[in-house]
């Protein structure tokens, strides 16, 4: 049985060995739960519908994709040029969010959002892929999985407080301002530079433009698109059907905050169980049986304590299934990690793109918003097809 002892020794080994990873990702998500958890409900106090805040994240998915397929080769070539791009486009994306409106807030903002998406996170999980171990890789990307849940079990918390004492400005400035201080940091940390100043992966695009999902296993693509179609609900339905049960935005800081919880306690412990029984897939398929079976108990919820604890099994369930597919798609990446990582990107913002575009089908059709944790629960579903 692994004791407590085992992940506190483990994380501390993370941290002195790749700690500069530990730190940026952390900034990232201080960031990004605090101020950005609260973009959609933030789009609603200003006048969009629904179908409005659902466009405007199909253009960051779908800027994402472009980014994966046009610009591929520019994301790629350097690493720690990269991540600073990409985090210098997510500043803008918080500053545009504060200083525009109508249509130009609807569609200039998330193309920045969707650069940001692709930027920095292909070079950072390319570099997590290199400094993991086949051994170790369940709990080494429990771990790094594991921070954007354990910030957010304060982060969201922390923003709806800063909106209720304070103002939207105040939240989006303060997610630029942290954004800010992590390009400083990446710009003044050699971690992400490799031994001879800089980490490539050369020319991504040879031929098709999509010839590096060929190196994602189909299974493990299939996997991800699905996950993708989760997440694209999940992006625009999580924190507004929340805010339905809430009587304010800090009181929806702590619904998610709870959730987020939850997704901490499952992340490595996972992780390490999969690291000795062999056996991630198993795992895989039981967790994503289990929160399909949660998403539909919360798309039947009529009010708010059931909702509540629909979402917080799901969300337990489900912190396993990106970090499971993220080492099964290391594991069968082999050397084109790199590759497999765009190609990982492309399949998650279809996926994202088909679930959002269901859920705006279903509201046009007048259905209740409610019904797209169905979808997200039959995408889950799915995933148990996974080999």
């Amino acid at each position: 049985m692994t004791g407590p002892s085992d992940y506190r020794g483990y994380f501390s080994d993370i941290a002195q060995r790749h700690g500069a990873l530990v730190v940026s990702q952390a900034i990232v998500a201080i960031a990004n739960t605090t101020a950005n958890a609260f973009a959609m409900i933030y789009l609603l106090s200003v006048g969009f519908s629904y179908i409005e805040c659902s466009v405007f994240l199909l253009v960051g998915f779908a800027a994402a994709m472009l980014m994966t397929t046009v610009f591929a080769n520019l994301v790629v070539r350097d690493y720690a040029r990269s991540m600073v791009l990409g985090m210098c486009s997510m500043a803008a994306y918080y500053v545009l969010l504060i200083i525009l409106d109508g249509p130009a807030l609807m569609l200039i903002p998330p193309v920045f959002l969707g650069i940001y998406i692709v930027m920095f996170w292909v070079p950072y999980n390319s570099v997590i892929s290199r400094v993991t171990t086949e051994e170790n890789r369940g709990t080494g990307i429990g771990v790094y999985f594991l921070v954007f849940p354990a910030v957010s079990t304060v982060g969201p918390l922390a923003g709806g407080m800063m909106i209720a004492y304070g103002s939207y400005d105040l939240l989006l400035s303060f997610g630029a301002v942290v954004i800010a201080a992590n390009i400083v940091f990446l710009l003044a940390s050699r971690a992400f530079r490799g031994r001879n100043g800089t980490w490539n992966a050369g020319v991504v695009t040879d031929g098709s433009p999509l010839r590096f999902v060929r190196e994602v296993d189909s299974k493990v693509r299939r996997g991800m698109f699905l996950e993708g179609v989760q997440e694209g609900v999940f992006w625009m339905a999580l924190s507004v059907l929340s805010f339905e049960y809430a009587t304010d935005e800090a009181e929806l800081g702590g619904y998610l905050s709870l959730f987020a919880f939850w997704g901490a306690l499952m992340t490595v412990a996972l992780g390490y169980l999969s690291d000795r029984i062999g056996d991630r897939v198993k795992i895989l398929r039981i967790s994503a049986a289990l929160t399909a079976v949660a998403l539909v108990f919360c798309a039947l919820a009529s009010n708010s304590e059931t909702y509540l604890t629909g979402m917080s099994f799901a969300s337990f369930w489900l912190a396993v299934v990106p970090a499971f597919l993220f080492a099964m798609l290391v594991d069968r990446a082999k050397d084109s990690a790199t590759r497999g990582m765009m190609g990982r990107e492309f399949l998650l913002n279809s996926g994202r793109a088909v679930g959002l575009s269901v859920t705006v089908v279903l509201l046009l059709l007048d259905y209740d918003l409610s019904l797209s944790m169905a979808v997200a629960a039959a995408a889950i579903a799915a995933i148990v097809t996974v080999k």
